[in-house]
């Protein structure tokens, strides 16, 4: 689940200083970090304060963390659990942004969870 987000202080944790993407990117870059940092607030502003109405959905859903994950933990993983009686947590080798740093091989994960559940998917059979 996204992250309760209380106050100003707990935005700013998580959009400045929780991933070394975002550091490395600006470090050095004041004027930048300067325009940036009210667009990384409103972007995790944005998500954080979702919850979901209505109840639990009835498929799986696959949560899925970085080992070396500093934002997301295995803990909040498993709030997942709320939304989905068939959850499931795992961790893949890498950091907090999988998608543009680790791509391929949290592809290949997510495909061989999901053939696990929807087996006719799998081209190789």
């Amino acid at each position: 689940m996204p992250p309760n987000i209380s106050n100003d202080k707990d935005t700013d944790k998580l959009a400045l200083d929780s991933t070394a993407f975002w550091d490395a990117l600006l470090d050095g870059h004041r004027e930048l970090r300067t325009i940036l940092e009210p667009c990384l607030r409103s972007d995790w502003s944005m998500g954080a304060p979702y919850n979901l109405t209505g109840g639990r959905v009835a498929s799986p859903v696959i949560a899925i963390r970085g080992t070396e994950d500093a934002v997301v933990s295995m803990e909040a993983l498993s709030g997942w659990e709320s939304v989905s009686s068939d959850l499931h947590v795992s961790e893949v080798a890498g950091g907090h942004l999988l998608l543009p740093d680790r791509r391929g091989v949290l592809l290949d994960h997510i495909h061989q969870k999901v053939i696990k559940h929807v087996p006719e998917l799998d081209r190789r059979t």
